[in-house]
């Protein structure tokens, strides 16, 4: 299935398969969920070119797995993220849209800047991974 590319203001809860072209416009600090402590969460202004402006949320380990990746001013498509409406008290400014983009497992982040290069995944041999377990408790018995 080819996805025919949308613009921010063209989004809402009901949207599933889409793609947008964006510019990542700021970068918020990651913080701890007010309603859940312990939850880590970064947010992030996305912007398209209409000029719409929408959040997008990262959440725990996948903050660590995009900091390297989503950086301001740089130029992305985002593929299948699932769209939630935002309170207006959270909003960063009174031009975004009241929804918001969370990116998930099933999410693709795709870098347009060509002079960047690809983006290629880190290989990494399995002899590598240290073991675990010992071979002799590897069924959980103890003789």
């Amino acid at each position: 299935m080819k996805l025919e590319p949308v613009y921010l203001d063209e989004l809402n809860t009901q949207s599933k398969d889409y793609k947008v072209k964006v510019t990542v416009a700021e970068k918020g600090r990651t913080r701890e969920f007010p309603q859940k402590p312990g939850l880590l969460f970064q947010t992030f202004i996305k912007e398209d070119e209409r000029k719409n402006m929408m959040r997008c949320s990262l959440f725990e380990e996948q903050i660590q797995a995009y900091e390297d990746i989503l950086k301001p001013t740089r130029k992305y498509e985002i593929f299948i993220a699932p769209i939630g409406v935002i309170n207006d008290q959270y909003k960063f400014n009174i031009e975004e849209l009241p929804y918001q983009m969370t990116i998930r497992s099933q999410t693709v982040v795709q870098r347009l800047n060509s002079e960047a290069g690809p983006i290629l995944p880190n290989y990494q041999l399995l002899s590598t991974i240290p073991r675990t377990a010992e071979p002799e408790n590897r069924f959980g018995i103890q003789i």
